[in-house]
């Protein structure tokens, strides 16, 4: 199988293939544990053109800059005739090159859109997003609740072309040192802003600390027009002897903060998915995270973490109140086997390949 993963967005500062690899490999690492019957692709754009293997992968890197009513039509007339049987394209914000392409390419050449947190346009932008649907031939998201917006407009018009599938993973492993003495630890990770929503959770663990005086809350951030708004309560309420902010820890490093906690701890209101849960979730850190339909999905519903409702600081206490290092313990086993079958690039792997083999032309 001919297979094309697709990204139209142009990396205009990166000019070297590493840097550019580097960057996108959460999205790509799945590319690896295809099956070897899968002659495999990536198009992607960057500030620099080259033909690069890497491994089984081939990569072609086009030069280009980004304009979103650009029409790459010499590219689309190149993966035609490379003739694939399956394109897969990140980001539905592309829709009019989408539409171009299915006008394009080989009739028996499917085409899926993976989904990378954008919601439905404005009027113009969904008239192309109803052209470039009637070319999409699976369309993927995390949580199948994410398409109801595109249902509702009338985008999405078969429940048949919607598929579960992670956008990205990780390459983070638990710790090889064993088990470690429970805390209990808590990590916040991700930017000091409402949709994070860092006050909420310091608001319960303001409470839940009085109660439990050996936890320790560590907040990891990298900016957000916040922060002084998280200082003054942690220096109001006196929190400075168990809440430990640190900023812009690189990435690399940041294995080791998951290995370190107990608990991965987040109050987002919206999120296409959640990597830093992701690569929490693959070093055993048990999800304390809000009931949004990404996490909802990434927990099983609270099979392996806890859900609470987004801005609702007295739920979330009363999640911290009842937890204790024998549920920690199961907590933690169901995670890692969650992160390994459904969440681990494996796992992607092993979805998308069955989408490509399986799906039902569009129908045109």
């Amino acid at each position: 199988m001919k297979f094309v993963d697709l990204l139209l967005y142009s990396e205009e500062e990166i000019g070297d293939f590493e840097r550019l690899y580097t960057k996108h490999k959460s999205n790509l690492g799945y590319l690896e544990n295809l099956p070897d019957n899968f002659n495999v692709l990536v198009i992607q754009h960057a500030d620099f053109a080259a033909e690069v293997k890497r491994g089984r992968v081939s990569y072609r890197i086009v030069k280009a800059k980004n304009d979103k009513w650009a029409l790459p039509l010499r590219l689309f007339r190149q993966i035609k005739s490379d003739n694939p049987d399956v394109i897969l394209v990140h980001s539905m914000i592309f829709a009019w090159q989408i539409f171009f392409l299915g006008l394009f390419k080989d009739p028996k050449t499917k085409i899926l859109v993976q989904n990378h947190a954008e919601k439905p346009g404005g009027r113009l932008r969904q008239l192309l997003e109803k052209l470039a649907a009637r070319y999409i031939d699976g369309f993927l998201f995390v949580n199948k609740m994410q398409a109801n917006p595109w249902k509702r407009l009338g985008i999405i018009t078969d429940e048949k072309k919607v598929f579960e599938v992670m956008e990205g993973s990780t390459y983070f492993e638990p710790s090889k040192n064993g088990e470690r003495p429970w805390g209990p630890d808590f990590l916040w990770v991700g930017r000091l802003d409402k949709n994070k929503d860092p006050l909420t959770i310091l608001s319960a663990f303001l409470t839940y600390s009085n109660i439990e005086k050996k936890a320790r809350l560590k907040m990891i951030f990298n900016a957000g027009n916040l922060l002084s708004d998280v200082h003054e309560f942690i220096k109001n309420n006196k929190l400075d002897d168990c809440v430990q902010l640190q900023e812009n820890i690189p990435h690399h490093l940041m294995q080791e903060h998951y290995f370190a906690a107990d608990y991965f701890i987040l109050g987002s209101h919206d999120e296409g998915s959640g990597y830093a849960l992701c690569e929490a979730m693959a070093c055993g850190c048990v999800p304390i995270v809000t009931d949004i339909p990404s996490f909802n999905r990434m927990v099983s519903n609270g099979k392996e973490g806890y859900l609470f409702p987004k801005g609702d600081d007295r739920s979330l206490l009363q999640i911290l109140k009842g937890l204790n290092v024998n549920s920690h313990l199961t907590m933690r086993k169901n995670t890692l086997e969650k992160f390994k079958q459904e969440l681990s690039f494996a796992a992607i792997a092993r979805k998308i390949v069955s989408i490509a083999e399986n799906v039902h032309d569009s129908g045109r």
